[in-house]
């Protein structure tokens, strides 16, 4: 029986879409109804990818609806897999496609994340979340918030304070930096990663107190280890010493003495004895040429003493070094591990309290239900929406994906239908975002890691072999016939180098690709750069990118064809600048950054100068812009003396002949306000795409947070690096990507320089840390601990963790270079250094460079390496392109204030007092929390007044009521401005609690809690109030009182 299971295993350029496209029509054709589209779940994992396979799809059934030659041979191939006529395949593609349209949102294409997110949005009840989670998708922003949380314990929590110094002496022991709290960051992203997930899950339970003692009886075991091997340096140093005996006299340049010394300052690098050591004792010949009678006569006396010593000594380190090491390892990052569950209980406390859900937390939560129950819940309830299942880029799906998906996959083959899933583990390039190549490559036998097994996994696994029918697509579509035969050699050599795993074999199995009749020709070129130093080499590399792009041009071919593509940003950005200084057009990811923008980074610092004034830097760059604009008429140099150095923001306004008022300006909220200044200095009145994409991205801040322009400048300042244009196709410039961005795209003319590529550890965690088993001894609790992926992890006892990360590492560094150099379609320019073999053995033959593989390969084909270049083909011509002209359109950044032209009430009064009473006590409650002082209040009106949630009569209104409530005089020094305020601010009750007081005052020799209160007396307003009171009592030296305000009546409670 031919399963039904269906796995397509292809490599670059061979038709994946449009296998998944004619396979998914084919479904919708056999299906007994029109909609059987809505019947299938497509899963991809970007959005851009999705696009592509909805527009491939609709393109598919538009095309063969009106019989369009395009795709005369996917209707061919439909006619013969459905057995339907040509005329019956046309008819009903026309009908599938109206179908779709009227019901586009049943068109099931979607990323796992969205899909993920779909199924949590809907049991959110089951699932104990709130039904008004927010998501968010940068998990950095969250954990920093729960680190700033955690640092300001300091002092208050002992424990915590505690474990946070040892933490500091931790880091600073290894020589890295003190600042914990970004230390802490780095680590405890680990959150966020799946691959922790199952470590973190082991450790969750464990106490302090087990950390604690894991740490004593390390440190003891360590130092009984030193004191050992110190112990025999000295009892043999002393028994020469004892006899007089001059270090000399010893042969092999004192080797025997040298070894004991070395065991006595315990010089751990140079323990292991020296083959002049060994020599010395194993051949007895102890005294050297120049050694006297009489000390010879010594040394003879105590030789078998010292060999005795010598040979306990190597026994010792040689018995219990590996053991040490691995101690040694595992010892660094406790400190760091015995934080996180601290980390973890607050950021799961405020996650809860903020209600949001990160990206990651998804896939857990769906495991959580998943994992223990054969029909989970959540699937069951979708019934048979989805009877087939398609994974496109399946390489990239990591366990925890496809995990979740397994019981739909399962329930479906249950019932008789098709699955599909298509990938290439040769493109494998996304271990960091939890990946696992070999779930692909070992697919339908794949076994999980030993801390993940699981029975139910194992048996769903066993349901997929049984219906497994595998398929390989062997044909290249994309290059031309030179650069997929270069390919197929190269890739076929370096799987079968002695030093790589084992495992690149059976992911590079059926690598070799067959081209098209119409595909000949083609060219491969690999440049030897010469250069001691790198830095010696950057030139050379730049110079030979210049000189490979004009030769394309010569050859017909446009900027808009050729890609240099990168391993490292930096690099980039080197070409680009370069580039750009020799007139050629470039597309970078850094080029198209909004920060770069000269007007988006102006109305930036011009923001933070009027916020912040007192920061010369602010000033200076605002200024530099408007001179260079031609707003101020004076040379720049002027405003460099020290009497331009106090020029004021209103100053520098008026010197431009602009009538705008700071304190005006300030009282913009939101988006508004860089509209305000983008009108007033005319920005508007040319198209400037980076300022259009920029108030993009303020719109959607003020959308989805809560704040001022203030918090916005400081979202920004951390968040700055995400935001870019984006572009036209048909831009004519040289495409500049990392390798990781290149995925999936295509460049007539590719350039792969700085090709100097060696394995080298990139953990997720930005440290170069892996998860092991703890050492054999000494016996403790702790199952699992973090190591850094060294020489010390190589040569310890946990050195099986070693080989399976280099093994990871070998295949990610195998899997990179095949994703770059199958990006060419016409011509290929690797660009790499000339190689020089390391004298003697090197330290690691495992650790293989790029330029190594690549000069055995030239050498292996009969041509010399130690040329500039070798080639293979020949450099096509291709005629330079007509290009159609487009019909120009004139852009305009439209702008107005539409406060000149409509007012808008965000809440009535009439609301208020009619329908909801309790929206008017939230407008009240806001206002006051922004009002520091009573002489804020009108400002702060005002403000709310231009933004549009007061109207001109609900201005006054409220004015009146506040104004009335600050002149009270109970409440007045609750607002008076010579005492310190804190308005909402955060603090951790010993069980972890976030509580947020409205207003802390720091009086004299007091510390007073208020809370605004716009509603009826309860009993609750006065436990909340204990509950602040209490927790600043720990922390306060002076009495603190609490008190309530009923915004309403007036009336103070003290609590």
């Amino acid at each position: 029986m031919e399963g039904k299971f269906n796995v397509y295993k292809s490599s670059a350029g061979s038709g994946k879409t449009y296998t998944l496209v004619q396979e998914f029509l084919r479904i919708c054709l056999t299906s007994k109804d029109l909609y059987g589209f809505s019947r299938i779940l497509a899963i991809t994992f970007t959005n851009k990818a999705t696009f592509e396979m909805k527009q491939r799809i609709l393109m598919a059934l538009k095309l063969i609806g009106s019989q369009d030659d395009k795709v005369a041979s996917l209707l061919e191939s439909l006619q013969s897999e459905t057995g339907l006529t040509k005329e019956e395949v046309v008819i009903k593609c026309q009908q599938i496609l109206t179908a779709i349209l009227h019901s586009y949102a049943d068109f099931g294409i979607s990323t796992i994340d969205k899909f993920t997110h779909r199924l949590v949005r809907t049991f959110t009840k089951d699932l104990g979340l709130s039904p008004t989670f927010k998501v968010e998708l940068e998990a950095s922003e969250v954990l920093n918030e729960v680190i700033d949380l955690l640092v300001d314990q300091l002092g208050i929590d002992e424990a915590l304070t505690e474990l946070l110094i040892q933490f500091a002496f931790s880091r600073m022991e290894d020589e890295k930096t003190w600042k914990i709290d970004k230390e802490m960051f780095q680590f405890a992203m680990q959150f966020f990663q799946e691959q922790s997930f199952p470590y973190l899950k082991e450790l969750r339970e464990l106490s302090p107190e087990t950390y604690a003692e894991t740490l004593r009886l390390n440190n003891q075991h360590l130092s009984e280890f030193e004191k050992e091997i110190k112990s025999i340096g000295k009892e043999a140093l002393d028994l020469i010493a004892a006899n007089g005996i001059d270090k000399a006299s010893f042969s092999n340049s004192a080797a025997i003495y040298i070894f004991f010394y070395r065991f006595q300052e315990f010089d751990f690098t140079n323990l292991s004895p020296k083959s002049t050591a060994i020599k010395t004792v194993e051949e007895d010949k102890w005294c050297a040429g120049k050694c006297t009678a009489e000390q010879a006569m010594i040394i003879d006396g105590i030789k078998l003493q010292l060999a005795d010593l010598f040979h306990k000594g190597v026994n010792f380190y040689s018995n219990h070094v590996q053991n040490y090491l691995a101690v040694k390892e595992t010892t660094k990052y406790l400190h760091s591990l015995s934080l996180l569950n601290h980390i973890e209980k607050r950021l799961n406390e405020y996650k809860k309290e903020e209600k949001i859900l990160n990206i990651s937390d998804f896939n857990q939560l769906i495991s959580s239900i998943v994992e223990y129950e054969p029909m989970p819940f959540i699937y069951e309830r979708l019934g048979d929406k989805y009877q087939h299942l398609m994974i496109d880029e399946f390489q990239d799906t990591s366990v925890l994906q496809f995990s979740n998906l397994l019981p739909l996959v399962e329930n479906s083959l249950a019932q008789g239908f098709e699955n599909l899933i298509v990938g290439d583990a040769k493109q494998a390039i996304y271990r960091f975002r939890g990946g696992e190549v070999e779930q692909f490559s070992e697919m339908p036998n794949y076994t999980l890691p030993e801390i993940q097994q699981n029975e139910l996994y194992h048996e769903r696994m066993q349901t997929l072999a049984f219906q497994y029918n595998q398929t390989n697509l062997a044909t290249n579509y994309r290059s031309l016939s030179e650069v997929v035969h270069f390919n197929n050699a190269f890739f076929e050599f370096v799987k079968n180098d002695s030093n790589l795993t084992p495992k690149i074999k059976t992911i590079f199995e059926g690598h070799r690709q067959e081209t098209l009749e119409s595909k000949k020709g083609g060219y491969v070129e690999i440049q030897f750069v010469e250069g001691g130093k790198k830095e010696d080499r950057l030139p050379i590399y730049e110079q030979n990118i210049l000189g490979i792009i004009e030769r394309s041009l010569e050859n017909g071919y446009q900027l808009k064809d050729i890609a240099i593509l990168v391993r490292k940003k930096k690099q980039g950005r080197e070409a680009a600048e370069f580039l750009k200084a020799n007139d050629i057009s470039v597309l970078s990811s850094e080029a198209l950054l909004l920060k770069n923008d000269s007007t988006v980074n102006f109305l930036i610092r011009f923001a933070q100068w009027i916020f912040q004034p007192q920061i010369h830097l602010y000033r200076k760059e605002v200024i530099e812009f408007l001179v260079e604009q031609n707003f101020l008429s004076e040379p720049l140099h002027q405003y460099y003396t020290s009497e331009a150095t106090g020029i004021s923001v209103q100053s520098i306004l008026s010197k431009c002949g602009l009538a705008i008022e700071v304190e005006h300006l300030k009282l913009f909220a939101s988006h508004e306000f860089f509209e305000e200044i983008i009108r007033k200095f005319g920005l508007d009145k040319t198209y400037n795409v980076y300022l259009q994409f920029f108030q993009d991205a303020v719109f959607d801040y003020f959308k989805s947070n809560k704040g001022n322009i203030q918090s916005f400048l400081d979202w920004w300042e951390e968040n700055q690096e995400r935001f870019s244009i984006l572009t036209s196709d048909d831009t004519n410039a040289v495409s500049i990507m990392t390798i990781h961005k290149s995925k999936g795209l295509e460049f007539p003319i590719c350039i792969i320089p700085f090709a100097e590529q060696e394995i080298v550890h990139h953990s997720p965690f930005r440290t170069n840390v892996i998860w092991t088993k703890t050492p054999t001894k000494p016996s403790v609790e702790l199952p699992y601990a973090l190591v850094e992926f060294n020489g010390n992890l190589r040569d310890s006892e946990l050195s099986a963790a070693y080989e399976t990360e280099l093994e990871k590492l070998q295949i990610d560094f195998m899997c990179d270079n095949y994703v770059a150099f199958t990006r060419a379609v016409d011509a290929l320019f690797v660009l790499t250094n000339q190689f020089t073999p390391p004298k003697g053995a090197p330290a690691n033959p495992k650790l293989v460079k790029l330029p190594q593989l690549i000069h055995a390969f030239v050498e292996q084909n009969d041509l010399d390496p130690s040329e500039d270049s070798v080639s293979w083909g020949e450099f096509p011509n291709k005629e330079l392109r007509q290009e159609s002209k487009e019909k120009e359109y004139s852009l305009n950044y439209l702008s107005s204030s539409w406060s000149d032209k409509i007012k808008i009430s965000a809440s009535s009064q009439s609301t208020w007092k009619q329908d909801e009473p309790i929206q008017y006590g939230i407008l009240m409650h806001e206002i006051l929390g922004e009002i520091t002082s009573a002489s804020d209040l009108q400002n702060v009106l005002q403000r709310y007044k231009a933004d549009g949630s007061l109207s001109e009569l609900e201005f006054q209104t409220m004015g009146q009521k506040l104004d009335q409530i600050l002149k009270n005089s109970k409440i007045q020094s609750f607002f008076d401005p010579r005492y310190t305020a804190k308005q909402e601010a955060s603090m951790l009750s010993k069980s972890g609690k976030l509580l947020r007081p409205d207003r802390v005052v720091f009086w004299k020799n007091k510390t007073v809690i208020l809370d605004f209160k716009t509603g009826d007396k309860n009993d609750a307003h006065h436990e909340q109030m204990k509950e602040y009171q209490s927790v600043l009592e720990e922390i306060s030296e002076n009495e603190v009182e609490a008190y309530l305000l009923y915004t309403e009546t007036e009336e103070l409670v003290r609590v």
